[in-house]
């Protein structure tokens, strides 16, 4: 088997937490062609050193030998490393990017995304393991059509609306609110597609987080309910570790690199103590996933979760429209060469796929 290039853009904490602890586990699939950033220095993760070299070494003769390139950036300097990126012919490059992909006042730049072969986003809130075995537990039918799914101190803005669509197997928004409950607490309504319905509670803290998924007959959660159909999202564990998640008849078992990638729980209880593993168990999915040629979130998609976002802390609520949607006239326009396309993405890991 023939490993991906892999090189990175950006040297902060999601770089040290998550990408190269999981590129450890990933040697047989990528080899780490290079970090690089503005600033150069060494970093220690995963108990190893890497030299991180001055962006102004990635020049077009060692984009050429890549096969992916992951920017993770400040929010503010997505966009210059973009253009100087796309200037360097990367036709033949995969790129990865972070959530939000760029924000609302520099949509205007978001065409140079379509100099890449392929644009996506390492939302990795859509392939957490819990999320996959909700997901297999939905489609055996135990609690019949799906409704409504419930986030408590569970979720963050654009986040939160992908997991919503992971859960739900929602493809967007169609419509959203945001109302003030008194002190830190908000409450967040959403209106998506084929009549799903997600709320979430504000703000997040994942030692008290709680999911719930409802359906015709049933409901899933991660903590105990009395009702008839109801079905526990449960941690299976080995020893102190993390082996896996149990709903129902369904099993999400982690094997040995992602139970490592796991590392220690947050303090308190529920799966959600366990989220900053799941999240790099989820990043590793999406990496597999692109050597399988299987696109991460479009651009579009996570840029729509964006907006949506925007309009609910602008405003205090969001409706879906031609200028309000990143398929609609506006950003539409401005992605029209980005790929993959929404239309060729395989959709949410969750229950309605």
């Amino acid at each position: 088997m023939t490993r991906s290039r892999i090189a990175i853009v950006g040297a902060g904490q999601r770089v040290v937490q998550t990408a190269l602890p999981v590129l450890r586990t990933l040697t047989a699939e990528f080899e780490l062609a290079g970090i690089f950033s503005r600033t150069p220095r060494t970093l220690e993760a995963a108990g190893a050193r890497h030299e991180v070299e001055p962006l102004e070494k990635l020049d077009a003769a060692r984009v050429r030998e890549l096969d992916a390139l992951y920017v993770v950036v400040a929010k503010s300097a997505v966009p210059d490393v973009i253009e100087r990126l796309a200037g360097l012919e990367p036709r033949n490059v995969d790129l990865l990017i972070e959530t939000p992909v760029m924000l609302p006042k520099h949509l205007h730049r978001a065409g140079a995304l379509g100099a890449f072969r392929t644009a996506s986003v390492t939302e990795d809130c859509l392939t957490l393991p819990f999320v996959e075995a909700i997901g297999d537990c939905v489609r055996t039918g135990a609690i019949g059509e799906l409704r409504s799914a419930v986030l408590s101190h569970a979720a963050y803005a654009y986040h939160g609306i992908a997991t919503f669509k992971a859960l739900l197997g929602a493809r967007h928004v169609v419509s959203a609110r945001r109302r003030h409950l008194g002190g830190p607490f908000h409450l967040r309504e959403y209106s998506f597609d084929r009549g799903l319905r997600g709320v979430a509670i504000d703000p997040r803290d994942y030692s008290a987080g709680r999911v719930m998924v409802v359906g015709s007959r049933g409901s899933i959660a991660d903590h105990a309910h009395r009702e008839d159909g109801h079905i526990e999202l449960e941690t299976l564990r080995e020893g102190s570790r993390c082996a896996g998640f149990k709903v129902g008849d369904a099993v999400r078992r982690l094997n040995d690199a992602e139970q490592d990638l796991m590392g220690e729980p947050r303090p308190g209880d529920g799966v959600w103590v366990w989220m900053d593993g799941c999240k790099r168990v989820g990043f590793r999915q999406l990496l597999l996933g692109l050597c399988r040629s299987v696109p991460a979130y479009p651009v579009q998609n996570a840029l729509e979760d964006a907006l949506v976002d925007y309009h609910l802390e602008k405003f205090g609520g969001y409706v879906r429209n031609p200028l309000t949607s990143a398929g609609g006239l506006v950003v539409g326009t401005i992605l029209r060469s980005v790929r993959p396309r929404p239309r060729e993405w395989p959709g949410p890991v969750g229950g309605g796929r």
